[in-house]
């Protein structure tokens, strides 16, 4: 697929899903709850790929890079070291029949999600 080095997977992401729970001021809030962690490597479009996305739903995305992880799937929620959350709009899976394969997540901004610390 691509080289990345070991070096680069120098941030930790956690992935979980979206639960209510009762803030102190009685309301109910959609909360995450982590459920693994991995560590991810952020990765860059270049200038062709950023004008092809334009006008999309893909516009405003980021993309980060995991090693290959089966448990990684539509409808999870990130948590990313920023704090904020994150639903995955798309996976990239590696599938190749060799020892190192990776995943390009691509994230977009959900902020109806509260993060807990």
């Amino acid at each position: 697929m691509f080289n990345v080095k070991p070096s680069n997977f120098n941030h930790i992401v956690y992935f979980g899903e979206v639960g209510s729970q009762m803030g102190e001021d009685g309301i109910e809030r959609d909360t995450f709850i982590p459920k693994f962690s991995a560590k991810f490597s952020p990765k860059s479009r270049s200038m062709t790929q950023q004008y092809s996305i334009f006008g999309t739903e893909l516009q405003d995305t980021i993309l980060i890079v995991i090693r290959h992880n089966k448990s990684v799937k539509r409808g999870l929620v990130v948590k990313m070291p920023n704090g904020r959350a994150y639903d995955i709009a798309d996976i990239s899976s590696d599938e190749q029949n060799i020892y190192i394969t990776y995943d390009i997540i691509t994230l977009k901004l959900n902020d109806k999600i509260e993060i807990g610390d």
